[in-house]
Order: structure tokens, then C-alpha cells, then sequence
């Protein structure tokens, strides 16, 4: 769940205002911090789970357990999470390793898999207002094709841009917000050119807005 990181040995959380003395939260158990998700409630983990606690004395609001979950990320706005839960898919007559994208709420309550593992999702990325995620997927029919797709939280909707140029049809991958939560900065390659892409996806003339009926 960590991605490799340590979990140190000793310590407490600490909250610290501007002009005010750090004080500590109580969580000698807990030493990372993953979001704020309210005003009196933050989010620690051990190294194995997540615990929403509060702020003033460390109480229990519950547990996120971390088996089979990786990446966790709270959205911005700390009402969400999201995170891959990791499956095996056959390509090519073989098993393999690929990601479902599930999100729920920032207490690990009220999860949906937005898409499942024959699309490998990757790279997602929460918009600045938390509303949307945008991330690239791989084709489920060219395993060699990856491309942009955005996801509308509150709508529940999930579309893919898949592009086509008078060049071809390009690799389209790990798709960044820019600050205005309105455009979205992505890498292509077609051939032997990589280029930087900015885009306005619902606007996007060379995009072919697919919206799919299976998502696992």
C-alpha cells in the first residue's frame, strides 16, 4: 500500500497552525498522514491500514483496511478516495497483473469500480476540484493502444478519447490536470515522435468520444 515506504519507529502525529505551537494529535501507532478530509478529521495509517481519526485526541471514526488496495489518494476536496485493486487478466494466452480503478468515500465506505482490470487502468489523477478523474487506459482489443479517459464523479460517467490524427492513431498516456481543471496535459508518441499534448477533452475535434457499456 505504501509503495515501499518505511514506516518509522517512533514518533506522533503532529498538527501545527500558523503563529501557534504544534500540537499533538495522540496516534503513537499511526505515523503517516495520508488527508485532511473534514475540519476535526484527518487520515493516518500504520504502514497496513488507514484510520479517519480526529484531530483533537486521535478517536476512532474507523478503519480502511489496505489489502488489496494500492495508491490510495484522497481527492482534494477530501470527500473521496481512489485506489487500484490489483487482478490477473489473460492477454496473449497468458496471466497477467493488471489494475481495476475503484473509488469510495474518504472513509472507505460506498466504493464502486469505475473500470476493470481488462482496461489496466493508470496514471489517475484527481481534478483540482475533485469532481473528475482522468487517467489512461489500455485498449482491450490492442493490447499496444493506450489512450485518455475522463470520469465524472457526480454523473457516474466514464468516457474515452481515443485519438486519431492524419498521422495515425497515437499512444496517448499519464495525463495531468492543469490548474484551471479544464485542461489536461498528456504525453503521445506516434512512431518514433513524442510530443507534450494539451487538451481540452470534451472539445477535442480529433478525439472519438466513446462511452463503454462493460467496464470489467
Amino acid at each position: 500500500m505504501q509503495s515501499g515506504r518505511g514506516v518509522p519507529a517512533g514518533g506522533d502525529i503532529m498538527v501545527a497552525a500558523l503563529g501557534g505551537r504544534p500540537q499533538r494529535v495522540g496516534c503513537g501507532a499511526s505515523k503517516l498522514v495520508f488527508a485532511w478530509t473534514s475540519r476535526d478529521t484527518i487520515v493516518v495509517g500504520d504502514g497496513r491500514n488507514l484510520f479517519p481519526v480526529d484531530v483533537h485526541g486521535c478517536r476512532g471514526k474507523g478503519v480502511i483496511y489496505g489489502a488489496g488496495k494500492r495508491d490510495i489518494t484522497f481527492s482534494p476536496d477530501g470527500k473521496r478516495l481512489f485506489y487500484y485493486g490489483v487482478t490477473a487478466v489473460r492477454r496473449r494466452g497468458r496471466s497477467v497483473q493488471a489494475n481495476e480503478l475503484v473509488i469510495a468515500t474518504s472513509d472507505g465506505l460506498d466504493e464502486r469500480r469505475v473500470i476493470g482490470a481488462a482496461y489496466d487502468p493508470r496514471n489517475v489523477r484527481w481534478s483540482p476540484d475533485g469532481s473528475r478523474l482522468v487517467l489512461d487506459v489500455q485498449s482491450p482489443d490492442t493490447a499496444s493502444l493506450r489512450y485518455i479517459a475522463l470520469y465524472d464523479v457526480v454523473q457516474q460517467r466514464l468516457r474515452f478519447f481515443p485519438s486519431h490524427t492524419p498521422q495515425g492513431v497515437p499512444q496517448d498516456r499519464d495525463p495531468r490536470w492543469v490548474p484551471n481543471g479544464t485542461e489536461v496535459v498528456h504525453q503521445r508518441q506516434l512512431g518514433q515522435e513524442q510530443d507534450l499534448i494539451l487538451r481540452r477533452l470534451a472539445q477535442d475535434p480529433t478525439a472519438v468520444h466513446v462511452e463503454p457499456t462493460v467496464l470489467s
